[in-house]
């Protein structure tokens, strides 16, 4: 039997992935406002750790049908705190 902590481990063991929920959930959607917000963070890492949460289904990704493209990330219900 595993513990929720042994799961949120294994889920969440990306070096931001844990800023990323932090910051979506005080508003921050934009990859751009997220890479602001963590500028040690590489844009390459931060979107593998965005898919991974998505993955994971603790975000949701929008894509708007504009040029230039327009993405918002938000939280699901299993990602709000």
């Amino acid at each position: 039997m595993n513990c929720g902590l042994d799961l949120i481990g294994e889920v969440l063991y990306g070096k931001w992935e844990i800023h990323l929920l932090w910051f979506i959930n005080e508003g921050h959607k934009r990859p751009i406002e997220l890479q602001r917000k963590i500028p040690g963070a590489t844009w390459r890492v931060l979107n593998i750790q965005l898919k991974e949460l998505e993955d994971h289904e603790f975000i949701t990704r929008k894509i708007y049908p504009v040029v230039p493209p327009k993405v918002e990330y938000n939280l699901t219900k299993f990602g709000k705190p």
